[in-house]
């Protein structure tokens, strides 16, 4: 299955549902899950789904979808996936009612393909012959998931070496860094600019049909894109740059083969190696008169 297939059968599966003023439920979520891990062949990725239908439990409160890498498992939470439709609702007015019902139904597959991206993200990163950018990044986000996930470190917590308090501090501190820089993360923004591509692409064959729905949901892709870069100039080059500064991986940063200690020549050397695009989705440095039309300086 191409790419451009996978594309297609999404859309039909969104356009099946919001054409019956349907809402996803577990056979959405298992079919756009079925669609996308064949194309991308995530089979060892994605083991299972569930559709959480009810309220309770913590992070149910917190998130309208999750991917869990040791479980390989992608869970969507209902109530939630609500309160965002109702937050959302502020914009029905720009669209006619079949819009509406496909507005909703668009974000609720992008929160599916987001996790999805997880997905994919940990396949590149598995593969220790990729040296890319991509996979470097991805990595050093993913640390504490891939340590639990070796069974040396389950030997070192067996042994005594690591005791279940200093998992647990450590489990801790990761999650509330995990929490403070979200939004800069470059595994989340990266998943954020890559299913938000993937739902433009499903639209492109319709958009003269659905010129407003594909218009918003173009200007959400160019959001994501600059998202981080406002609050990180002051702090730092860039989004990822902060992110590795304040989470204790500086190190990575400097280990670059861009990097230089003067701030002009490693902006210079990284706009050689990467277009403006690229640095966009990595979360590099890009130069005030790059970004045109984005005010994120």
């Amino acid at each position: 299955m191409n790419e451009e297939k996978m594309e297609l059968e999404i859309l039909k599966l969104i356009f099946d549902y919001s054409k019956t003023g349907h809402f996803p439920d577990h056979y959405f979520l298992d079919k756009v899950v079925e669609i996308v891990v064949k194309k991308r062949d995530l089979n060892d990725y994605v083991k299972k789904t569930v559709f959480i239908d009810k309220l309770g439990g913590a992070e149910s409160d917190k998130t309208c979808a999750s991917y869990n890498y040791l479980r390989k498992q992608i869970s969507v939470y209902y109530w939630p996936i609500q309160i965002m439709c109702q937050e959302n609702s502020y914009y029905d007015s720009l669209f006619n009612p079949i819009e509406r019902i496909l507005y909703h139904n668009i974000n609720i597959t992008q929160c599916i393909l987001h996790e999805l991206e997880h997905a994919m993200q940990h396949k590149l990163a598995d593969d220790y012959k990729n040296t890319s950018m991509e996979a470097k990044l991805i990595r050093t986000a993913s640390l504490l998931n891939r340590a639990l996930k070796n069974p040396k470190f389950n030997e070192l917590l067996l042994s005594g070496k690591i005791s279940t308090k200093e998992l647990e501090i450590y489990l801790k501190d990761y999650e509330n860094l995990y929490k403070e820089y979200y939004e800069i993360n470059p595994m989340e923004r990266m998943a954020q600019i890559n299913s938000y591509r993937t739902i433009i692409n499903c639209l492109e064959s319709i958009k003269k049909q659905i010129p407003m729905l594909f218009t918003f949901n173009h200007a959400a892709l160019e959001v994501e894109k600059i998202r981080g870069y406002e609050s990180s100039w002051q702090e730092g080059l860039c989004p990822t740059h902060v992110y590795l500064k304040n989470t204790r991986k500086e190190d990575v940063w400097k280990s670059f083969d861009f990097y230089d200690e003067n701030k002009t020549v490693l902006i210079k050397k990284v706009s050689n190696e990467y277009d403006l695009n690229k640095r966009l989705l990595l979360g590099l440095p890009v130069s005030p008169d790059e970004c045109g039309g984005h005010k994120i300086f």
